[in-house]
């Protein structure tokens, strides 16, 4: 096992320039018309170090809820069994700047069935460059370098290295009130002092350096830091023109009104970046980490038609109707044309030093998650809602809505062995996992909903309020029976059908609120049952015994109370104590196999916070 200090930092600046224009041309014709810049720009680093320490014995219980882990303290509160495992770090310089244009051109018709007819344009053009470097893991001391590059039969390296890279480079950490007292502890252990992985990447070098005596082989010198050069360089390109059409009507003997309209989008997206071969000692014979140039580029229209009823068949009663085609683009970071390319010698076998490995005894991966010829997801959707305005000068209301959803070219990741030559000539698999658009999905679901004030109380008791309301959603999937995009278990068994991502079956949430003179306080208690995170995410993929499984991890139910109280001292100034997580609520993830299963795989929680808030108002 081992223990890291981790430490980030991110400086990001974003600059937004925007100017518009109403222009009204006659009584019945309105022009307007807005041009939009931005540019933003951010760098970080992310940097590691751990260190390693062999314990005799773990003991872990998962049978209490939060899981118990004991070690013993005695070994691990001694550095002299600690030895340095490893240095990651990550960077990654980005810029990005878009042009946005839109113009409206709206007609009013005095009378008849048609109120007003209405037509615009939007263009947009959007550039990003993306400098990244990947996580550059790189071992100092581990257990399986021992009998080829370390010593085999005795103990790893000790801490204590040279003058600069010893035991003074640590700290002893004893976990005072850890999750609160909510879980026990295994004790105290040593981990590295912050100021190395803040002294990257001179921090990096000397430890590396000080390592480098103990090697039998291959490691000496070798530890270089992650060129942010051309060839972890992306670039990316995405313009969209779209026009649209929107008629107006009403039947005012029918206490109805509406519009339908249709939006025609054209997307252009381009991409240029590289393909990292792997640089792995023994298995020359596929690369020495050179990079090759790869660009890809996707375009596509989309025709958005849409209509909207409304019907009021008393003051306070008003019927909705909404139909409507819709698009949901891709993560604009989702459609790099980027991959590293990654070769490791396969758990068991230990190889010599200068030994060339078959590849049969390599795990060949790619760890990209991006496809620059993703579209976007579509969806045919209906709404049906009945609002009842009780009391609308106070907010006053209640309403329930029916909506459908028909999904198709459906997110999901895909692993599949993808062939990529090496510099022998032959061709080897790699498994790759990324994006596809693959499969449909059904969302449908109700929501009901109150909202009050408690006018008719006495003062100073009718400034109090609620709002409540309720969604119930059933989701599911279908992705075709090719188990590359299938969730797939470790024993190659496949799950069914499984719910949208990100959508709970049933939710609610319930608000009390005070509104009165210079007072505003509110109480919130939002909840949620469990929900599809992702299928396959980093920990619970691979491929084992030649299956590529990939398990689908849940969020457990999940309920948080916020509250907020404010007070105004003037028009103009407000201050205000912001509260989040009142009940200190857990959250836990969940991993789902079938023979095993389901096992909860992590706790966290956020804890209360509280935030002092100035308001001007100008």
């Amino acid at each position: 096992m081992g223990t890291d200090i981790r430490a980030s930092h991110r400086k990001s600046k974003t600059t937004d320039f925007s100017f518009g224009l109403k222009w009204l041309l006659t009584d019945a014709d309105e022009f307007s018309t807005e041009i939009q810049y931005i540019k933003a720009d951010t760098n970080s680093l992310d940097s590691t170090v751990s260190l390693g320490v062999n314990v005799p014995y773990i003991d872990v219980d998962v049978s209490g809820g939060v899981p118990t882990i004991g070690v013993s303290e005695q070994f691990t509160a001694n550095p002299a069994n600690y030895y340095w495992g490893f240095t990651m770090d990550h960077q990654d310089d980005n810029v990005a700047e878009e042009w946005a244009w839109r113009a409206d051109l709206k007609h009013s018709f005095d009378e008849g069935v048609f109120r007003s007819f209405k037509f615009g344009v939007r263009v947009t053009d959007r550039d990003a460059t993306s400098i990244d470097t990947g996580y550059n893991w790189k071992p100092v001391f581990q257990t399986w370098m021992q009998w080829w590059a370390l010593p085999g039969g005795v103990p790893l390296p000790p801490l204590n290295l040279n003058g600069t890279i010893n035991d003074s480079s640590v700290n002893l950490n004893t976990f005072q009130n850890f999750y609160r007292g909510g879980a026990a502890t295994p004790g105290a252990f040593y981990a590295p002092n912050l100021d190395l992985a803040l002294g990257f990447p001179g921090s990096y070098q000397a430890i590396h350096d000080a390592a480098a005596p103990f090697y039998s082989c291959c490691y000496a010198g070798a530890y270089s830091q992650t060129p942010m050069d051309e060839s972890r360089t992306n670039r990316q390109g995405e313009t969209t023109q779209a026009a649209y059409a929107m008629l107006n009507f009403g039947f005012d003997e029918a206490f109805i009104e509406g519009n339908v309209g249709v939006r025609v989008v054209r997307t252009e997206n381009d991409a240029s970046g590289y393909l990292i071969y792997p640089n792995q000692p023994f298995a020359p014979y596929l690369g020495s980490g050179q990079s090759t140039p790869i660009t890809a580029s996707n375009s596509y229209t989309d025709v958005l038609p849409s209509v909207n009823v409304k019907w009021e068949p008393n003051k306070n009663l008003i019927l909705r109707f909404a139909a409507s085609k819709a698009i949901a683009r891709p993560a604009f970071s989702d459609m790099q044309a980027y991959q590293v390319l990654n070769a490791a010698v396969k758990s068991g076998v230990s190889p010599d030093p200068g030994e060339v490995v078959p590849v049969s005894d390599m795990d060949l991966t790619g760890s990209s998650f991006d496809n620059p010829y993703l579209t976007p997801m579509k969806a045919n959707q209906f709404d049906l809602s009945l609002e009842w305005y009780f009391d609308p000068d106070k907010g006053g209301m209640a309403w329930v809505n029916l909506f459908h959803k028909g999904v198709k070219d459906y997110f999901r990741r895909q692993s599949q062995l993808v062939s990529y030559p090496g510099v022998d000539g032959n061709n080897y698999d790699y498994l790759i996992t990324q994006p596809v658009n693959v499969g449909t999905a059904k969302i449908q679901g109700a929501e009901i909903g109150w909202n009050q004030f408690f006018d008719f109380l006495p003062a100073p008791f009718d400034g109090f309020g609620m709002s409540a309301n309720y969604t119930y959603i059933k989701s599911s999937t279908s992705v075709p029976n090719n188990l590359d995009t299938q969730p797939l278990d470790t024993d190659g068994s496949t799950f069914g059908v499984l719910p949208a991502d990100g959508l709970s079956k049933n939710s609610y949430n319930l608000a009390g609120f005070y509104e009165k003179g210079p007072w505003q306080i509110r109480l919130a208690y939002n909840w949620r049952s469990e929900y599809l995170l992702s299928i396959g995410p980093n920990g619970y993929n691979g491929g084992d015994g030649g299956i590529a499984w990939k398990l689908p991890v849940y969020s457990d139910a999940y309920g948080q109370l916020d509250g907020s109280i404010f007070y105004k001292i003037t028009d103009n100034i407000q201050v205000g104590l912001e509260m989040n997580n009142l009940n200190n609520a857990e959250q836990r993830t969940i991993m789902d196999q079938n023979a095993a299963g389901r096992r909860v795989t992590s706790w966290y929680v956020n804890d209360r916070r509280y935030a002092a808030t100035l308001r001007l108002t100008f």
